[in-house]
């Protein structure tokens, strides 16, 4: 599977050189992530429990962060690929690789203005509680 990754990057990199809109090829790298968030986690040695907890405190920072400050989405950014691996390990990489594919396309259709809107205060405090939820389902695991 981490050579699939691999082939599907190299793909990819002609897009990235071309200068296309990143948000068009990191669609399909957050789904690859989210398909080899198994061996990764085997690769770097850590247990699935505590990289859920991980990416559980990662999301409920960024979301918080979010809620304060509307940063411009950015489908590549620390909490979407927290949240791809920490789902990829507690739900199978074929859902959480579907599921990250829909939240990049929701990244990348989301507003871009610089003031926080009630979308995307709302779009952070879900991201709070996906993270809350993700560390306490690692924690439970332990």
């Amino acid at each position: 599977m981490l050579a699939a990754f691999v082939v599907l990057v190299a793909a990819l990199e002609p897009l990235r050189r071309a200068r296309v809109d990143h948000r068009l090829w990191a669609v399909p790298m957050v789904a690859g992530l989210a398909a080899i968030s198994h061996e990764l986690a085997a690769l770097l040695h850590v247990s699935s429990p505590s990289a859920r907890i991980a990416a559980g405190a990662v999301l409920s920072v960024t979301g918080n962060v979010r809620f304060v400050r509307d940063a411009p989405p950015v489908v590549l950014s620390p909490d979407v690929v927290a949240a791809t691996m920490g789902y990829g390990l507690m739900v199978g990489a074929g859902k959480a690789a579907l599921a990250g594919a829909l939240a990049g396309l929701a990244v990348v259709c989301l507003n871009r203005r610089s003031a926080p809107t009630t979308l995307s205060r709302l779009a952070a405090v879900v991201v709070v509680f996906a993270g809350v939820g993700l560390a306490v389902h690692g924690i439970n695991d332990v």
